[in-house]
């Protein structure tokens, strides 16, 4: 099993289609139950051992800063301007050296089966292969489902992107695992954009890859989408 032990969680978004909740609350701070979205990903990152982890801000940051007052492993990258989720990945990159990380968008919630998606994660990602490993849920298996879908997924589990009308299988979760080497020369996109941008690069490299989740998760982006969630809890 490969040794994952840092991770960045997404924090920084508007949420602006659950408007008017996040006009005066960050989304990665709705409650879930007795939790909020953001410490169901702190959570669980620290079961599989993640010790260093950046939670990037922008929004209502104040609110979340308080929030992680009392968590030492957590570093703050506040974004005065936002940054999207790879220009705010690109702005702290140094900081996981040379070694793999987990990605996790905060508007994401799951429900692990047998064993914990992350620790799935870090069984199958190998370094030879992959620059990216994507956490994947079929389309009957999402729960709150927007589009056409995302990724078709070859017999190797690397990914293909859908074209333009085609519906794809399978749904990216939000869940990820990144290599610094990904970002290497993607400098020439700029300072603010998105991770999907990473993605297209190193699938035509051959070098994005798939994991299928085995249990459900939910995109918590819309009122119809958190409305969804709480039946499923």
């Amino acid at each position: 099993m490969s040794i994952i032990n840092q991770a960045m969680v997404f924090a920084a978004g508007f949420g602006k289609r659950l408007a008017p909740l996040t006009d005066t609350l960050p989304k990665p701070l709705i409650r879930i139950g007795n939790s909020t979205l953001l410490d169901h990903a702190l959570d669980q990152l620290g079961t599989v051992g993640v010790d260093n982890i950046v939670v990037n801000t922008h929004h209502l940051a104040f609110k979340i800063h308080d929030h992680l007052k009392d968590r030492s492993s957590i570093h703050i990258s506040h974004e005065e301007e936002l940054l999207e989720t790879g220009g705010g990945a690109l702005k702290v990159i140094d900081r996981f050296g040379n070694a793999p990380f987990f990605g996790i968008n905060s508007d994401v919630w799951w429900r692990n089966g047998p064993v914990s998606a992350l620790k799935r994660l870090q069984e199958t990602w190998d370094p030879h292969y992959m620059d990216v490993l994507l956490l994947l849920t079929p389309r009957e298996h999402t729960i709150y489902l927007e589009g056409d879908g995302d990724y078709f997924i070859n017999d190797d589990f690397t990914l293909r992107y859908r074209r333009e009308n085609e519906k794809a299988p399978m749904i990216y979760t939000g869940i990820q695992v990144l290599h610094p080497d990904a970002f290497k020369g993607c400098e020439v996109l700029g300072e603010k954009f998105s991770l999907k941008k990473i993605y297209d690069r190193v699938e035509a490299q051959g070098r994005l890859y798939g994991l299928i989740h085995d249990n459900i998760s939910i995109d918590i982006s819309t009122p119809l989408g958190l409305k969804d969630l709480y039946t499923h809890l």
